[in-house]
Formats: C-alpha cells, structure tokens, sequence
C-alpha cells in the first residue's frame, strides 16, 4: 500500500512539474515575443525619423546606427531580425522606393531572403511587388517614398514661398529684386544660380548655421535647402520676376523628375 502511495505521490509531483515548465516556457516565450516587437517599434521609429530628416532610406542598419543621433539604435539590434531596401519600383503615377525592417519567430526558422519572396497582401516578392506585406507571425514595418510625396512636396512649397516673402520685402524697398552674387558679381536676367552659391556658402547642409546676405535680404539654411538637402535655385528673370526651384528627388512613372517651383511675378501689376 505505501509503494503504491509512493509511486502515485511521484507520478503526481512529475505531472505538476511538467506543467510548470512548460507554464514558464509559454511565459519566457510571451516576453520574448514582446521584447522583440517593442524593438521593432523602436527601430521604426528612428527609420522614420531618419527618413524625415534626410529625405532617403538608410542603406543599411549599420549605417543607420553609425549616423550621428541614431548610435542608440545599435542596442536594439538582435539575432532574427533583416532589413532590407528595394528601388526602381512604379505603379501608375510615381517610381518610387520601398524599405522594411522586420523580426522574425526564431520558432519559425525564416531565412531572410525567404521572408522577403512571401507575400501577405499581393503578388510578388519584397524586391519587385507593387504590393507588399511581411509575413503573418512575424514584427514588421515598412514604408514606401511614395507614401509622403505630396505632403513633403506642399511642405515645400511653403518653404519656397516663405523665401519669396523675404525677397519681397527687397523688391519693396529697392524696387528690384537682388540680384548681386557675395563675390561682386552681378547677376543677368534670365540667369540661374542656387541661393547658397549667391551668397558664398559652398559646404553640405549638415555644416550650414546662421544667417547670410543676399544684398538686404536675410537668408537661413531652410532658405538655402530644400527639406531633401538640395540647394534651392534662383532664377532672375527680370528685376520685376524671380522663380525658386526644388529639384525634388520624386520621380513620376515615366521617370520625370519632379520641379517644385514658386513664382513671383510684379511685371503684371
């Protein structure tokens, strides 16, 4: 009788046992599966906002990490995790750009360029599809250049005409637009120049600070770049019309780039 309780009293503590280990196995893998999609938020986070500042997806994660701003980025980084970026692509109105950071299950055994071939949500994989989607299961994010184009391109044109504002301001005092380069030389009508060579600014916009003159006219480094880091350019077409142009890196499907231009015209008045 008590051989029996015995073996009954150990068959029972196994059974108890093996249901805490596998409770906290079922526990140790919920957390990891948070974890890992807390990461995933945080990276797209700072993809975003590296987007945001500099107009274009990072090459890769290391670059993305040794750019000054993001070296926090590095911590989060892990084993399961890809990122990967795809150009080229067109639908029916813009060629365009496709990023995605993505973490896969480990239980899963995904490779990399696996992930990529599958589709959730259309045809094709992540290289070529129009539409693209990571895999069900599986922390992920994307972003398409397109999906911005036409708030960035409005944001723009709000940049250049604060700009003309400032050049308005000239024309009313002088009665003219400016039209004297920072090295003495005068510009023609019909001529065109970007603002940071008119006022002799010739390094990057990361080394851009302060302000500088275009005769009376003050100008900043949001004057003299457009949000993508190009140089705003300055067309003279008379001392009575002026025209600022963004070269936008957008493209539409036919492969024209796309011009952001502002205008200001007082020879009609």
């Amino acid at each position: 009788m008590y051989a029996v309780f015995v073996i009954a009293l150990s068959a029972w503590l196994a059974y108890i046992s093996d249901g805490l280990v596998t409770h906290y196995r079922e526990l140790s893998q919920m957390y990891q599966e948070h974890a890992r999609a807390i990461q995933t938020r945080l990276i797209a986070e700072a993809l975003d906002q590296y987007v945001n500042e500099r107009g274009e997806f990072p090459l890769s994660l290391t670059a993305l990490a040794t750019t000054p701003g993001f070296e926090y980025v590095r911590g989060l980084y892990g084993p399961w995790q890809g990122y990967d970026v795809t150009t080229g692509l067109t639908d029916s109105v813009w060629r365009y750009s496709r990023m995605t950071f993505f973490t896969t299950n480990p239980k899963d055994g995904i490779s990399r360029e696996t992930y990529l071939g599958q589709n959730s949500c259309g045809t094709g994989p992540f290289s070529s599809a129009t539409s693209w989607c990571g895999s069900p299961g599986s922390s992920w994010y994307r972003r398409e250049s397109k999906d911005s184009v036409h708030n960035e391109l409005a944001n723009q044109r709000i940049r250049l005409h604060r700009t003309l504002q400032k050049l308005a301001q000239h024309y009313n005092s002088h009665g003219a637009f400016p039209a004297a380069k920072s090295d003495g030389s005068v510009m023609s009508d019909g001529s065109i120049q970007t603002l940071a060579d008119i006022v002799g600014f010739s390094s990057a916009l990361n080394d851009c600070i302060g302000a500088y003159a275009f005769e009376s006219v003050p100008l900043d480094c949001v004057d003299l770049y457009d949000q993508w880091g190009g140089k705003i350019e300055y067309q003279l077409e008379s001392d009575q019309t002026i025209v600022l142009l963004s070269r936008a890196p957008v493209f539409n499907a036919a492969g024209t780039q796309i011009t952001v231009a502002a205008t200001y015209d007082l020879s009609l008045l």
